[in-house]
């Protein structure tokens, strides 16, 4: 059973809550909580974005110098800021997404989508024929692309948490980002 991730709080026990005299519910009187069991997805969710960003992206000229021993710094340059750029195009994009559909569940599975996708590229570009530097910058634009819902994952972790608990919150997604920038380079080392 997948948890949701939406912008709802958790009800905490809605049979302690009495009834008003007209016998509808107090919705006033529902204590909220924070829903960690989805945090601590977002957070890992965030840990394995990080992870594979930092994977890749030591290993990104190697590969791509092994891949087309022409290219030059200066294509290299544009391989790594089209990621950025699919990135900031994409951001805004999923937030209103999200807004619109009142859930950051579905943004965030197609941004991991666009990951995969972007990776498998970047996996098999040594069986392409040709062009293998040209789908190196598409994989990593689709990366990026899908890389934005990083924001996403932040934002429910402020949003979902009640007020109390909202700094271990988001310090949970912050502490999933850092994890895998600092592993995902070392990770390298053993292959």
């Amino acid at each position: 059973m997948t948890p949701r991730l939406d912008y709802t709080d958790r009800v905490a026990d809605i049979d302690k809550c009495p009834p008003s005299p007209d016998g509808e519910e107090r919705l006033d009187k529902i204590e909220k909580t924070t829903p960690w069991l989805s945090v601590y997805v977002a957070a890992l969710c965030s840990f394995v974005q990080a992870l594979q960003f930092g994977l890749f992206f030591s290993s990104l000229w190697p590969y791509l110098k092994r891949l087309d021993p022409t290219v030059n710094e200066s294509f290299f340059g544009y391989v790594v800021a089209i990621y950025s750029l699919g990135s900031c195009i994409a951001s805004p994009a999923f937030g209103y997404w999200s807004n619109r559909i009142k859930q950051v569940r579905i943004p965030t599975i197609f941004g991991f989508n666009m990951m995969l996708l972007g990776n498998l590229i970047y996996l098999m570009l040594d069986t392409l024929p040709t062009g293998q530097r040209y789908a190196m910058a598409v994989s990593r634009v689709l990366i990026g692309i899908g890389s934005s819902n990083a924001v996403l994952l932040r934002t429910y972790a402020s949003t979902a948490s009640v007020s109390a608990d909202r700094t271990r919150s988001i310090g949970c997604v912050a502490a999933g980002i850092a994890s895998g920038l600092v592993i995902g380079p070392g990770e390298t080392e053993f292959y």
